[in-house]
């Protein structure tokens, strides 16, 4: 036989061997478990000359194996295309480390180049809940109606002690005072069944809503001798100033000589005060009449005011944003000219102009709601009008939240431009206090990093979150945010808050300061009964400040002291 033969048999005897091993498939596999593979190259597989055998571990999750369709393409030019489906084979061994139920006539599987095995399914007991790290929550929990809530009220135990006891020995006995006062008045907070007055209703006699609207007012201001309260009255419209519009309006305080500038003045932004309570700048007349005794009316001639123009500037209120005319005079003609402002044609009657007088308060009630509003400090004055003892109140909070330490303010962030210097001082007493609380006093020797690190303030303490407290406790896993309602309202609080949900948090802590809390305190009182989250609810406190003793104290605690002053101011009436 010639080469050439040779060579045309061998090429004959190939193409015979390639047609049979066509119709030739191997057998389907019966249900078998998951495997481990180990991987080989096509190119030890092609030089082996028989399949080579690889072992492989079993799983404890079943699998049904079901056959493989055969792929079929269209070869391309001087090409073969065959795809083998696997094999599975039995025999062999395995290790006495296998599970015991396990038949150990095990299987071995075939490695080839283009097998596809089947994704495994995993068994649902396998299945394991993955932690979040959030504290369990029963999402289907049903709320019982108001209606049907058992409405109890624990009084506090109050002090029955003489006037005469200090202020100090007072602020001591607060602590003690059982503070879990329960029931509400719909829905208004734990003040007892009675809703709490706020400062407005506690220190002034005047229609609702007098103040607490953000359009221009005019209120008429009656005065007397034994109780100054002009300087009290602007300090507060100042600070609802700053929460309605944001920053600090302008002043205009006119003496005696300047009360013709009232009749210029343009009270948007401002706060255009005038005392008239000793001077002639509007001539009063009072007449004695049979039927109706004494009346009192203002006659534009017996005064130096020129009322046609004074008219003129409240009727321009109504395309002004907020401001504040006060016009302070003798409590027994103030009635007359509110009279005159509200009757007259000239003055449309949209404008607001309301009428004010302060109410006659004991003299240890006045004190204690002024040590109240200004942080429960101590007052060392003994006057008793309310513009020395307010004053004297707020001079002394600033002293005393004002950091002691320098390594207060070198720990605590300090965001100029963002934030006011009140919210700075309160996030300096915040740390103080949470370091002390913490046995790292700033007075102490302590490394600054050890407490930087265990109270952090505008930081990102969590990782793909851009939340950033204003104070954040890393051991006890609370925030602290500190709320000065400056030029926004309560929604505020609630945004505060619902920012937080989802995260893994203890509390939520919101400081609010007593003066701000005092002049929303019928809103913010309602907060302390609400629950905020959609899917998690956090736990919320309100906190006030006590910067006496350099503490927090509960916003519910605060609500009970403003109702038994109110009942004591009312008992004496």
């Amino acid at each position: 036989m010639t080469k050439r033969s040779a060579k045309r048999t061998k090429r004959t005897e190939k193409r015979k061997d390639g047609i049979q091993r066509e119709g030739v498939t191997d057998s389907i596999p019966e249900p078998s478990y998951s495997v481990g593979v180990k991987k080989t190259t096509a190119e030890a597989i092609d030089n082996a000359q028989k399949p080579q055998r690889f072992a492989f571990e079993i799983q404890p999750h079943v699998i049904t194996s079901k056959p493989l369709p055969v792929v079929q393409r269209k070869p391309g030019l001087r090409e073969t295309l065959r795809i083998t489906p696997i094999t599975i084979e039995t025999g062999g061994s395995f290790s006495d480390e296998t599970y015991p139920e396990i038949d150990p006539a095990v299987p071995r599987l075939r490695i080839w180049e283009s097998a596809r095995i089947q994704p495994v399914t995993p068994l649902h007991s396998s299945l394991e809940s993955v932690e979040v790290g959030l504290p369990p929550r029963n999402l289907m929990q049903v709320e019982p109606l108001e209606d049907d809530r058992d409405i109890t009220s624990t009084e506090g135990d109050t002090s029955t002690e003489s006037v005469s006891v200090t202020e100090e020995k007072q602020s001591d006995s607060r602590k003690e005072t059982d503070t879990s006062v329960e029931g509400s008045d719909e829905g208004a907070g734990d003040a007892g069944l009675r809703t709490p007055p706020d400062l407005y209703d506690l220190l002034f006699k005047m229609p609702a809503g007098s103040i607490s609207m953000d359009e221009p007012v005019c209120i008429v201001a009656g005065t007397r001798k034994s109780e100054r309260y002009r300087q009290t009255l602007e300090t507060l419209c100042r600070e609802q100033f700053r929460q309605i519009v944001g920053g600090r309006p302008l002043a205009d305080l006119f003496t005696s000589g300047e009360a013709a500038s009232v009749e210029d003045t343009r009270v948007q932004n401002r706060i255009s005060s005038l005392d008239d309570s000793d001077s002639d700048y509007f001539g009063f007349v009072s007449r004695v009449e049979e039927k109706e005794g004494i009346t009192r009316e203002l006659i534009e001639e017996k005064g130096d005011a020129d009322l046609e123009r004074l008219h003129s500037r409240i009727d321009e209120f109504f395309t002004q944003t907020l401001g504040y005319l006060l016009l302070f005079v003798d409590e027994q003609f103030a009635g007359a000219l509110y009279e005159n402002l509200r009757s007259t044609k000239d003055v449309r009657e949209s404008v607001n102009i309301r009428p004010l007088r302060v109410r006659d308060l004991p003299d240890d009630v006045k004190r204690e709601l002024v040590r109240l509003a200004w942080g429960d400090v101590y007052l060392e004055t003994d006057q008793r009008d309310l513009d020395t003892l307010f004053h004297a109140g707020e001079e002394k909070f600033k002293q005393a939240i004002e950091p002691d330490q320098g390594v207060i303010e070198e720990i605590t962030s300090h965001n100029q431009g963002e934030e006011s210097y009140l919210h700075y001082l309160l996030k300096c007493f915040v740390v103080d206090f949470l370091l002390r609380q913490e046995n790292l006093d700033p007075a102490g020797d302590h490394p600054w990093e050890d407490m930087r690190e265990r109270v952090q303030t505008e930081t990102e303490p969590w990782a793909h979150s851009e939340i950033r407290p204003d104070v954040y406790n890393s051991k006890t896993k609370e925030v602290y945010e500190i709320e000065t309602l400056f030029g926004s309202d309560h929604r505020t609080i609630n945004r505060t808050i619902e920012k937080y949900e989802g995260v893994n948090i203890k509390r939520i802590n919101i400081i609010i300061p007593n003066l701000t809390c005092l002049r929303n305190l019928k809103t913010i009182n309602r907060k302390t009964n609400e629950k905020f989250g959609n899917m998690f609810q956090n736990e919320v406190e309100f906190w006030a400040v006590d910067a006496n003793h350099g503490d927090l104290f509960p916003v519910r605690e605060l609500v009970r002291r403003l109702v038994d002053l109110n009942e004591r101011a009312e008992d004496l009436a």
